[in-house]
């Protein structure tokens, strides 16, 4: 499946929500979402079938492999939910909206092969969709090791137009689902959950990210990513400007390998004379301390 027929599309709503599915689950559903995609109207009638082929192929496995994690995240998808929030059509007040992911799930033994219906309440957010919503080709998540950096892609996926999204570290760990005891040490977070996603996003999709950390005291509050495309093609490359590369190594001294990735998209879009109107947009610690260092000329 390529190019439209593997394109995954989803409410952002659906994106932001809260569920638990481990890696053979969530590739099993974004395959279904890209399947019921071809399927106009879909109702909760439909039947939407993922072959052991289809679950291998998308996934780079052979096809044994893909088998056993097909049958196995079948076994487990129907007892998945997610969590959304929305608006109470009735009252008119915030509501959350607990669900399943499928109404039914049929594994055909000797065909290899799985069929969903999916549930009635999430149809709304995966077809016919008009507004708010979030597409990206199944390939940038495929070969993923880590769900978490599949959920970590979608959420930074809606802002690549933005360039930048912040997140509080409480609600970092809910849309991740990484809300394990052992998580509450910052380093376990970073070298469990973190770094592992920020490597298989820059590794494996269309996006380019970094993150730093946000402070109060000593305490990380939050989480700071930037977000570039990297280019579909080699671009005309034009000579850099001397004052961009002594700004480039000005700055760099003293920061982490994070803090240096960002900076150096963020360099790579900017001439020196804009950088200080970009330090107020990011308004981070970083940045502050960048327009710091441009006023006293460092």
């Amino acid at each position: 499946m390529t190019n439209k027929k593997s394109l995954v599309v989803k409410d952002n709503r659906l994106i932001e929500a809260s569920y638990r599915l481990d890696l053979s689950e969530q590739r099993l559903i974004l395959l279904a979402i890209v399947q019921a995609r071809l399927v106009k109207p879909i109702t909760s009638d439909t039947l939407i079938e993922i072959t052991a082929s289809d679950y291998a192929a998308a996934c780079s496995l052979d096809t044994k492999s893909g088998y056993q994690r097909l049958k196995k995240a079948s076994d487990n998808l129907f007892q998945r939910w997610v969590q959304l929030r929305g608006v109470d059509v009735l009252t008119g007040k915030e509501a959350l909206l607990k669900t399943r992911w499928v109404s039914s799930c049929i594994y055909v033994e000797n065909a290899g092969l799985v069929r969903l219906r999916i549930s009635p309440d999430i149809i709304p957010y995966i077809s016919e969709l008009e507004a708010n919503f979030t597409s990206y080709q199944l390939k940038n998540v495929a070969q993923m090791t880590s769900t978490y950096a599949i959920r970590l892609y979608e959420l930074l996926a809606q802002y690549k137009k933005i360039g930048n999204r912040y997140f509080e570290l409480s609600e970092f760990k809910r849309l991740l689902d990484a809300d394990e005891k052992s998580y509450e040490r910052i380093d376990n977070l970073k070298n469990k959950v973190l770094n592992i996603a920020v490597d298989q996003v820059n590794q494996f999709t269309d996006l380019s990210i970094a993150y730093i950390e946000r402070r109060a005291g000593r305490a990380i509050i939050g989480l700071d990513f930037s977000i570039d495309q990297k280019a579909t093609e080699m671009p005309n490359v034009k000579p850099r400007k001397p004052q961009e590369s002594k700004a480039a190594a000005k700055i760099s001294i003293g920061l982490s390998i994070s803090e240096k990735s960002m900076l150096k998209q963020l360099i790579a879009k900017t001439a020196e004379a804009e950088l200080l109107e970009e330090a107020r947009k990011k308004g981070s610690d970083l940045f502050l301390a960048l327009d710091q260092m441009m006023r006293a000329g460092a």
